[in-house]
């Protein structure tokens, strides 16, 4: 058994066999009562979801409002079950029913046969003409009207009504209520890859005013190879780092280093940069200043233009003057400067490129 749930007379047991066992995951229940008052668990709901490999189940028992009359009840039961059942995780995610791969809805939902005579209900009893009598099937009608359990699918029933039967017998209500008898055991499933293969009731068993039902179902599991899973991860996750890397600006320089030489007093020198697009996106970039400096450029450097953009594929030309003057000799003779520098271009993308100068 991988779980269980209860809420008053209303139980759920999921059972696995050994061999399946080490491939349910993430097994919660939950339950919601709407008896008396909206809180009492006489009536109510049950849920159970769990995860086999890769295909999440979610499996409801439910007891839903009794009597004839009672049918917008049992579809506010119904609606309450849905709103109130929500499969909490650790990681603080939600589960509602619907969200599951396949759900299986079982229980006595109490929906009657109506609007025919108990003699009449008989006599299609005694026929097996259960095809006539569904159409006045309380459940097919409300499921038609989508008012509960819209797009559930249930099997084609070819048992007799399941209640009311005088307890320890096979013969229906001979009490002086003379209930209509009524399929109000019902076993419905939502989801794809499944087939219901068998639906059927257990005439034999008399143990209560009820005649319990049972289906079985092919379900199609998702099953992944673990090894082959993570290869496929690897593969892919390097796959896209490198179309995020390709994807990046990228520029190509010219040269990283520019070798200045013998610089003279008053003798200006230009260096061409050539600054190419390379990469597989626009991009812009300009020059900035390196840490604890207060502009980019040392005072002996101009740089046109300090700022550009290009698209894919573009160029420019920088020009980079170097020039020794009145007003920055001073400061290089008394060492607060020096002629080898540092120029960094930074593009958009924060992607920083550095050009030296060398003597």
């Amino acid at each position: 058994m991988v779980e269980k749930v209860r809420l008053v007379g209303i139980m759920l047991l999921v059972y696995v066999t050994e061999d399946h066992k080490e491939n349910v995951t993430e097994e919660i229940s939950e339950t919601v009562a709407t008896g008396i008052m909206g809180t009492m668990g006489n009536k109510g709901g049950v849920g159970v979801r769990l995860k086999f490999h890769k295909t999440t189940f979610c499996f409801i028992n439910c007891h839903l409002a009794a009597h004839e009359e009672e049918c917008d009840r049992r579809n506010q039961d119904y609606n309450n079950i849905c709103n109130g059942i929500k499969f909490e995780m650790e990681t603080d995610k939600a589960y509602p029913i619907r969200s599951h791969d396949l759900v299986i809805w079982m229980g006595d939902l109490n929906y009657r046969i109506t609007q025919l005579k108990r003699e009449t209900v008989f006599e299609k009893i005694k026929s097996c003409n259960y095809r006539s009598l569904l159409e006045n099937d309380q459940l097919r009608k409300q499921i038609q009207l989508g008012k509960v359990l819209t797009h559930y699918v249930e099997g084609d029933i070819d048992f007799k009504p399941t209640h009311k039967f005088d307890i320890g017998t096979d013969n229906y209500d001979t009490s002086p209520k003379q209930k209509i008898p009524s399929w109000c055991d019902r076993i419905l499933y939502l989801g794809r890859n499944c087939k219901q293969l068998v639906y059927r009731s257990h005439d034999l068993i008399t143990l209560s005013d009820h005649k319990p039902v049972s289906s079985l179902f092919e379900v199609q599991v998702k099953v992944v190879d673990e090894a082959k899973y993570r290869q496929v991860l690897e593969e892919e996750t390097r796959n896209l780092d490198r179309e995020v890397n390709e994807s990046l600006p990228r520029l190509t320089i010219s040269t990283n280093e520019i070798k200045i030489g013998t610089v003279r007093f008053m003798e200006r020198k230009q260096f061409i940069l050539d600054v190419a697009n390379t990469g597989q996106a626009h991009t812009g970039f300009y020059f900035c200043k390196t840490l604890g400096k207060e502009n980019f450029l040392a005072p002996w450097v101009e740089v046109k233009p300090a700022k550009e953009f290009l698209v894919m594929g573009d160029n420019v030309e920088v020009e980079i003057h170097i020039e020794v003057n009145k007003l920055t000799a001073a400061a290089l003779n008394r060492g607060d400067h020096t002629l080898d520098a540092i120029l960094i271009l930074r593009l958009d993308n924060e992607t920083d490129n550095y050009i030296s100068f060398d003597l």
